[in-house]
């Protein structure tokens, strides 16, 4: 989620194994996305229903991963 994150949330910043912290972290990202999951369906629901339609069935969302080009 956290682009600017270190990938390895296992270590805090000392370098030491934290499991603790590496467990709220990883469910605060779970959380975020959950909420913005919710929010581009109702807005996806929205539009569809302003134009007459309604979505049916499953879909899937896939997050487009950015590339840091520094």
């Amino acid at each position: 989620m956290a682009l600017n994150r270190s990938p390895d949330v296992m270590y805090n910043a000392s370098g030491y194994l934290d499991k603790t912290a590496r467990d709220a972290i990883c469910k605060a990202d779970r959380d975020l996305l959950r909420l913005r999951r919710l929010q581009l369906i109702n807005r996806l629901n929205s539009v569809a229903k302003e134009q007459g339609f309604r979505i049916c069935g499953d879909f899937y969302l896939i997050e487009i991963e950015e590339k840091n080009d520094v």
